[in-house]
């Protein structure tokens, strides 16, 4: 019988084959340039194809070192991860996760979120893998990443002379191959420790790469005027300094301290060439934000709205951990939970769905232990650097092996508290490589090195070949199933792009049936975070099927924070002639987001409507007195007046309008308006029985006593408006047009009467005529032009 191998009898040592440091080689690279180069596919965020991308990558990788010996025969290999201080936090992290379902909302979202990070959690592995087996490995990585570095920086330098030459109006445009200039910022600095690394332990030419690869990184730093990594440099000059000083401590080295006299020029160097680039080639005439100097844009931190809004979410995002200590709001919930504290503070439907602080987001969401454990990431790897650093004969193998990802971490870190590289594929792939570093450091040479007794005896306990080929089963079932949630996801990304576009010109381009045929059922949330049930309700509102709008946002139960759903099932229901069902819907719309105006102005008409004048009134009335600059609101007080034939209290309440906002076009011309009509009629008791009548629903009878009125005041425009909509309700459309065309004679503008004179022109069969009224009145932005043209005219 064969005797089973133990842990001591297995090398610790042993060169992979041939032919897999080539293919390791280029798997390396892969990590590096693929989360970079892999396009958006016409996706509304990039991030989902480039993790698609990534797990794709992830399961040819671990087929490729299935297929190796040296590491499907070697438990220690395989397992050596999680016998190591980093991989056994990051992995606790991930259970953490796991664990945060249990008070997860939504839990399609937390289900992405952790397909994201495990995926991450993936490519960590198998960098780990590959970095013990190849010790060349190292050096592959660090010219791969500084090259990388060099050709973001020469996009940076390309971007800024466009920038000078006035093709693009601001350096915020500069964006490179990435989303925007903040991930670009931010793939350039993180890379700056592998600059480091080969400054400091690489010689001859690989040294000159580096110096010139360290100052074009600087200078496209301050180029994009990031004020966080601003930060960063000097946070890593001061780190470098204490890395030098550690070295010499420990065994009088004196090449560290000159490396930093080095990067010390480097730096100054990139400063004289920024401030000569800004002073001598930018713009003279397009100043901003980002054309000040390093200290002016440094004095904004605290100043810019953005700053200020990026504050508050932190302290709500404290709330919320203080709220939910223990396992979180769950996973990829923080967009979701968010609003429930954002809600009372603003109107706006614009919010943030990202804290700009992972270590805030990831404690929010699975409490403040898995909190603990992600910061505990970076301090076990800067402890074991620090305790290798004051070791007077340090192995230089363990050193270079932990140097990149304490350098790299720390940079990393920088980025993470002031934004969210989480979810930004092209800084955790950098974050995996780091990691991976760092696991394989502690090892030590390049495996095993002193493994615990608990660790020997751990590894002996797993090391059948079952258990060995039951991960192997499981990691690749579980690499095919993130690969499937992950295209789910990059396809919902596709039809949600499409949304986007419409919404940014206010123009229904695609019908409700291509939403739901292309929308999967994963995920429920855009990545926006706006549920997709929302996303398809508006198709259906436009088309005008509210019952099945109802029938769609019933069902959702996506984010019971973000009153859109309740907003758009009052207005259908109100649509369906439902009023009860509006109000009801409308309220609770109101109470999720009571600083969202139009959800208390609609809910006030909606109450009108029901016969409840003074209630209705009441309401608007309350809301104006906190709410000073919303014009809708004022107008529609106004309104209410007018329909009860209170000319002068109208003209009160816009009196009072134009003290808070004088400037408004919309108040002035209402308040204009209204004064002349009170001119016309001052008192005149046949208009304001032909008014009552009106108001009654008695048409007949309202056009008969306008006909008298305007027999003796032939110039009041209302009187015309007024029997137009009387003669409209009578079928008597060329007699509303007559009336409709005398109010625009008398230099009057009412786009809603322009719509409703395109209606008259289709009943007298002239549809031309009434395209072209339905065309101008929604350009103007009337919603029933709008319904109307797409009726009759497309």
């Amino acid at each position: 019988m064969r005797k089973k191998q133990t842990i001591k009898e297995v090398k610790i040592k042993e060169k992979p084959q041939q032919d897999f440091k080539l293919i390791y080689t280029v798997l390396l690279l892969a990590y590096t340039v693929i989360p970079v180069i892999t396009p958006n596919f016409y996706t509304q965020d990039s991030n989902g194809t480039k993790f698609l991308a990534l797990s794709i990558l992830n399961l040819i990788t671990f087929s490729v070192l299935l297929s190796n010996s040296a590491y499907r025969n070697k438990t220690e290999v395989q397992f050596g991860f999680f016998n190591t201080a980093v991989g056994l936090v990051y992995s606790l992290l991930l259970g953490m996760m796991l664990l945060s379902f249990m008070s997860a909302i939504n839990l399609s979202e937390a289900l992405l979120s952790f397909v994201k990070a495990s995926t991450i959690f993936t490519s960590a592995y198998l960098l780990y893998v590959i970095f013990s087996q190849y010790q060349k490995s190292l050096s592959i990585i660090a010219l791969a990443l500084t090259t990388l570095l060099l050709f973001d920086s020469f996009t940076v330098f390309y971007n800024i002379l466009t920038y000078i030459s006035h093709d693009i109006v601001s350096i915020g445009d500069v964006k490179s191959v990435y989303s925007n200039k903040n991930i670009l910022a931010s793939a350039i600095f993180v890379k700056l420790p592998a600059v480091l690394y080969l400054l400091i332990f690489s010689r001859g030419w690989q040294r000159i790469w580096a110096i010139i690869t360290g100052l074009s990184a600087v200078i496209a730093t301050l180029l994009l005027s990031t004020r966080a990594f601003y930060l960063g440099l000097a946070l890593l000059i001061v780190f470098l300094f204490l890395y030098a000083i550690l070295r010499f401590i420990a065994n009088r080295q004196k090449g560290p301290l000159k490396m930093i006299a080095a990067w010390g020029g480097i730096f100054i160097v990139a400063v004289f060439v920024y401030i000569g680039a800004q002073r001598y080639l930018f713009p003279k005439s397009a100043k901003s934000i980002y054309d000040v100097g390093i200290l002016a844009r440094l004095s904004t931190i605290g100043s810019e709205s953005s700053s200020g809004m990026r504050v508050e979410t932190w302290q709500r995002s404290l709330k919320m951990i203080g709220d939910h200590p223990i396992i979180g709001v769950g996973t990829g919930n923080w967009k979701v939970r968010e609003l429930q504290y954002e809600n009372p503070t603003t109107g706006e439907f614009t919010f943030m769905y990202k804290n700009h602080n992972d270590f805030l987001e990831i404690t929010s969401e699975i409490g403040i232990m898995g909190g603990l454990l992600f910061i505990s990431i970076f301090i076990v790897v800067l402890f074991s650097f620090i305790r290798t650093c004051l070791q007077p004969e340090a192995d230089e193998t363990q050193l270079k092996l932990l140097f990149l990802p304490a350098f790299g971490l720390l940079a990393y870190s920088v980025d993470a508290f002031f934004n969210f590289p989480a979810d930004r594929p092209e800084i955790q792939a950098l974050f995996a490589i780091f990691l991976s570093l760092a696991v394989a450091a502690s090892i030590k040479k390049p495996v095993v090195g002193d493994i615990n007794k608990f660790s020997v005896a751990f590894l002996q306990k797993i090391s059948s070949p079952k258990v060995s080929k039951t991960m192997a089963v499981a990691v690749l079932v579980l690499s095919v199933m993130a690969i499937y949630l992950l295209s789910l996801n990059v396809k919902s990304l596709h039809f949600q792009r499409y949304v986007k576009e419409d919404l940014n010109v206010n123009q229904f381009t695609h019908r409700y049936e291509e939403l739901e045929a292309g929308f999967p059922s994963f995920p429920s949330i855009s990545a926006y975070g706006e549920p997709i049930a929302v996303n398809k309700a508006r198709y259906l509102m436009n088309e005008e099927r509210y019952r099945e709008t109802i029938d769609l946002l019933s069902k959702d139960h996506s984010s019971p924070y973000d009153s859109r759903r309740e907003y758009f099932m009052a207005v259908s229901y109100n649509k369906v002639g439902k009023p009860d069902s509006a109000i009801y819907w409308m309220t609770k719309a109101r109470d999720l987001k009571p600083l969202n105006y139009s959800s208390s102005r609609r809910l006030s008409a909606y109450i009108w409507d029901k016969g409840r004048h003074e209630e209705a009134r009441d309401m608007l009335n309350q809301l104006l007195m906190t709410v000073k600059n919303d014009k809708d609101c004022w107008l529609q007080a106004a309104n209410f007046n007018l329909l009860e034939n209170q000319y002068q209290k109208a003209l009160m309440v816009l009196d009072s309008a134009l003290k808070y906002m004088p400037g408004d076009t919309a108040i002035v011309n209402a308040h204009n308006k209204l004064g002349n009509d009170l001119m016309m009629h001052p008192a005149d008791e046949t208009f304001k029985r032909g008014m009552k009548a009106y108001d009654a629903k008695k048409y007949a009878e309202a056009s008969r006593l306008l006909s008298e009125y305007i027999t003796k005041t032939p110039g009041n425009p209302m009187a015309y408006k007024v029997r137009a909509y009387c003669y409209y309700y009578l079928k008597q459309s060329q007699q509303s047009l007559s009336d409709i065309d005398k109010f625009f004679n008398l230099g009057q503008t009412d786009y809603f009467l322009l719509t409703m004179r395109g209606i008259n022109y289709i009943a007298l069969g002239n549809k031309a005529q009434a395209c072209a009224d339905f065309k101008t009145a929604m350009d103007h932005g009337n919603p029933d032009a709008r319904q109307n043209y797409a009726r009759f005219c497309q």
